[in-house]
């Protein structure tokens, strides 16, 4: 399944005013790196030369650099954005969320003229941004000026990397690793338990926050997937957000690489990254992947949720966490692979940190990992599972369509298939929940 280019373009706009700028910085960086002359410049360099980074630290100049061959018209189009954006960012750190609401539509409004005339054919972005872009701009750039106080009294660690993963798929023992080959964990680490005896490698104090963030939403941990659609713009994500990042200059020391894992983050990234990206923090991720099958059975054993809802969980958190990482530095991770050959795993995550990290001792990491921890395999658990639910069936089998995507994201067709999936997902959940009740 390919992608068109103004499908592209549409995804784009949407990470603008969602604020996910680091995805078309690193779009952009590939671009540019591909060695490709262009003639005339695509969406991804106007957007890019808007990034509110880059707007910042062009603010002193007429123009950015870079714009030549934009047509002068667009040009001024170009400039008349900057300033409404600069204004917005005042605005918001003056508090005056009326004008920063202002400004953030009058941006819009000069983006969509902007597009309408280098880009005639993306009517259906131009409409989104009008309607719906000025609220979900203005929040996002709340989020990135909470990171840009911590990026200016630097106090957040400079490198972050990322462990994303569903309860119960080896996230922990990951993160152990990589605190052993070297990289920081918090300093209030969670110990360990019954169901985790080499510890949760996940901070105390962020976990807590997060636990109070979902009780506001009236949300728990296990029906995440669930949560309101518009929770990134409920006023208590920006409380979550600032409260976050404020704990992580606590927990980490801020001249580390640090690793950060908590499996509820598959579904709460969004607002940190715009966060993350204001305080210049960069960031690499890991994606850790198990079989549902597996999974499900591992979690339900150990805690009180059902076969359906720890399901439902898994397909969301794995379609989301893929979806929010792409174009990002990242490596995906399957879970025999990380018991089984656990070398090959820490040579790759190393390939994403340079050399720094090439001459550290494998022995200690390596101890990590604990290949008896695989006590729930997918043939011998389908079968049991189904007996008790055989209603399971059919979105099981969506969610090994999942899973076998996820393995093969890297494919030219990769992430045409899993943007079909996230559809199938987002259209029908409600109904593949209701046909696994009935």
């Amino acid at each position: 399944m390919t992608i068109s280019a103004s499908v592209i373009a549409a995804d784009l706009i949407n990470d603008y005013i969602d604020g996910r700028w680091d995805r078309i910085d690193a779009l952009h960086q590939k671009q540019l790196s591909s060695a490709i002359n262009r003639d005339i410049p695509s969406v991804l360099d106007l957007l890019a030369y808007l990034s509110p980074v880059r707007v910042l630290a062009d603010a002193t100049q007429t123009s950015p650099g870079g714009i030549g061959g934009f047509a002068p018209s667009q040009q001024v189009l170009i400039s008349t954005c900057r300033g409404q954006l600069l204004q917005a960012l005042v605005s918001l750190s003056m508090r005056d969320a009326d004008q920063a609401n202002a400004s953030s539509t009058a941006f819009c409004a000069s983006l969509s003229s902007l597009l309408d005339d280098a880009t005639p054919e993306l009517t259906s972005p131009r409409v989104v941004l009008r309607l719906v872009g000025p609220t979900k701009l203005c929040q996002s750039l709340r989020f990135f000026q909470r990171g840009r106080i911590h990026q200016l009294a630097g106090d957040l660690p400079g490198r972050m990397t990322m462990v994303l993963g569903m309860h119960r798929s080896g996230t922990s023992a990951l993160s152990g690793m990589l605190q052993a080959a070297g990289l920081q964990a918090p300093s209030d680490v969670l110990g360990a338990s019954a169901g985790n005896p080499l510890g949760y490698w996940e901070s105390r104090r962020l976990v807590g926050l997060t636990d109070r963030f979902l009780r506001s939403l009236g949300c728990s941990w296990s029906q995440l997937f669930l949560a309101p659609r518009c929770w990134v713009h409920d006023e208590t994500t920006t409380e979550w957000v600032a409260e976050y990042l404020n704990a992580m200059a606590q927990c980490f020391d801020s001249h580390q690489h640090i690793v950060l894992k908590d499996p509820r983050l598959c579904l709460l990234l969004s607002p940190l990254c715009s966060a993350w990206f204001g305080a210049d923090v960069v960031v690499d991720y890991l994606l850790m992947l198990r079989s549902p099958i597996e999974v499900i059975s591992s979690l339900t054993s150990i805690h009180p949720i059902s076969l359906l809802d720890a399901l439902c969980l898994w397909i969301a958190s794995v379609l989301n966490s893929e979806r929010q990482t792409r174009h990002l530095p990242r490596r995906v991770v399957v879970f025999p692979e990380l018991l089984s050959a656990p070398q090959d795993v820490l040579s790759r995550c190393r390939s994403l940190w340079g050399p720094s990290f090439n001459e550290i001792n494998d022995d200690s990491p390596l101890a990590m990992i604990d290949g008896s921890l695989h006590r729930q395999k997918a043939l011998q658990v389908r079968e049991q599972v189904l007996s008790q639910v055989p209603q399971l069936d059919h979105l099981l089998d969506f969610a090994d369509l999942v899973y076998d995507a996820v393995m093969n994201v890297d494919r030219h067709d990769g992430p045409g298939q899993l943007d079909g999936l996230n559809q199938v997902w987002s259209w029908e959940r409600d109904q593949l929940i209701q046909s696994a009740l009935a």
